[in-house]
């Protein structure tokens, strides 16, 4: 079959799957999704790749899309005039929290975790996937927590903030945008805090984990407003912590 017949046929398939998906999906939420339904050669060298439409499914309806191979991850394009779908490369959703929160609130890592996970699941438009928190202490840092990623970190609206984790953790390199934009989508105004990192020096000197409200605790914060290395780490640290001092956390997709 020649490329422009080819197409016209997934016009057709396209527009029958969108009136089938309206009529059955009733008054459920509505979730994107590209449905792969051929392949089409971009004359790229990649040969033939999975090409489809974006359809609107019932969000019940997502994971069983995702388990029958339609990509979690895709991209429009046009052929011949006509937009298409097709997988994308794989990138990793990162927000600021829209709450700001206290030591107490934390309280540890994991905890932090989960309020990263709240936030993901009751955005406005809930968010797939798993979110930890961009956190460290003096034994347990961001970097050993969370994914590495060898593609693009992004915001909730799609806008790239580095290429890859080397270019997000590179403190030569300025992020590309600010991580100024909440789970819902929306910039976020002032207080422009973080929280990245918490520690305690016990009445001996040594150093524990996890005690987030303790009088003897500091805390390093980042600036959410910020491209440069302040993004993670500002010039000055919190000591020692109050149990009132609220700020927002970053939240990593994994």
């Amino acid at each position: 079959m020649n490329k422009s017949r080819f197409v016209l046929a997934l016009v057709f398939i396209g527009a029958l799957l969108i009136s089938t998906v309206a009529i059955v999906s009733g008054g459920q939420d509505k979730v994107p999704v590209c449905h792969i339904t051929g392949t089409y050669d971009f004359d790229d060298g990649h040969g033939e790749v999975p090409i489809g439409h974006v359809i609107t499914i019932a969000d019940p309806a997502y994971q069983s899309h995702l388990a029958h191979g339609d990509p979690e991850v895709w991209e429009t394009v046009e052929i011949d005039g006509v937009e298409v779908c097709r997988p994308g490369e794989d990138t990793k959703i990162v927000f600021v929290t829209s709450h700001l929160y206290t030591p107490i609130e934390l309280e540890s890592m994991e905890n932090a975790d989960s309020l990263c996970m709240c936030c993901a699941l009751n955005a406005s438009v809930q968010l797939q996937g798993i979110f930890k928190a961009w956190l460290s202490t003096n034994h347990v840092s961001a970097s050993s927590r969370l994914t590495h990623s060898p593609g693009p970190y992004v915001l909730v609206d799609g806008t790239i903030i580095a290429e890859d984790w080397y270019d997000l953790t590179n403190n030569l390199h300025s992020l590309k945008h600010s991580i100024s934009i909440d789970e819902s989508n929306s910039t976020i105004d002032s207080p422009y805090e973080v929280w990245t990192g918490v520690f305690k020096i016990t009445v001996d000197g040594t150093k524990d984990i996890n005690e987030w409200s303790d009088d003897w605790s500091f805390g390093t914060y980042g600036l959410a407003d910020s491209t440069s290395f302040t993004w993670t780490i500002a010039p000055t640290i919190i000591y020692p912590i109050s149990d009132q001092t609220s700020y927002r956390v970053y939240c990593f997709e994994q």
